[in-house]
């Protein structure tokens, strides 16, 4: 290989490295087993500071629900997972009836796992932190 064109290419790798955030790198540790489906693909988002952020998942079926999450450096996160009653109640500025169904702090690299049945889900991501805090997740199901 030419010089010149070895140094681009190392150039390129270097920056790619440099692109992948900590929460996107941490993530991969935390295998997928292959008979499970993808309901929510990989993706990083940005958590507003002093806000929250979420996203509806479908289940398709009784089954093993399993949220896995990488939250960059040492911020942490509070991630609640609400039935669709419970979304529709709390964005109509209604009080939500019951619990929901997983309310935990997260941070560093982890999963939640549930035994959820068929139906519409909404994953809450709350940050209390003064400044934006970026965490990569995904979403899987298998049927028990």
């Amino acid at each position: 290989m030419k010089p010149l064109k070895a140094i681009f290419v190392l150039a390129v790798l270097i920056s790619t490295i440099l692109l992948i955030s900590p929460a996107q790198a941490q993530l991969g540790s935390i295998p997928v087993d292959p008979r499970a489906q993808t309901l929510q693909p990989e993706q990083t988002i940005s958590v507003p500071a002093n806000a929250g952020s979420g996203a509806h998942i479908i289940v398709p079926g009784r089954g093993v629900f399993s949220l896995d999450f990488a939250v960059e450096g040492n911020k942490r996160l509070l991630l609640m997972l609400l039935t669709n009653d419970q979304y529709n109640a709390i964005a109509a500025g209604r009080q939500a009836s019951g619990d929901p169904i997983i309310r935990v702090t997260i941070n560093g690299t982890a999963s939640q796992t549930i035994i959820l049945d068929r139906g519409e889900y909404f994953i809450f991501l709350g940050n209390d932190d003064p400044t934006n805090t970026r965490v990569t997740y995904r979403a899987t199901w298998q049927p028990t």
